[in-house]
């Protein structure tokens, strides 16, 4: 299954929707983990460390933290 993990600032009513109407779905808050205040390099790091896909409405930067680290490899 999918692994989850909303940005901080991902709109909350519709992670609590999905969880109300699939609450199978293996989806985490960032500040359900600890990452209230990360910075985008700290969420993605934490993200790959726990095999998750962050979703985010932040394509300000995030798009090119994200990238840097699949460049990095």
């Amino acid at each position: 299954m999918l692994r989850l993990l909303a940005d901080e600032n991902f709109d909350q009513d519709l992670v609590r929707g999905v969880l109300r109407r699939r609450p199978a779905y293996d989806l985490l808050r960032a500040q359900e983990v600890g990452l209230s205040e990360a910075t985008d390099p700290e969420v993605l790091a934490w993200a790959a460390r726990e095999h998750r896909v962050v979703i985010t409405h932040d394509v300000q930067t995030m798009i090119g933290f994200a990238s840097e680290r699949i460049t990095r490899g």
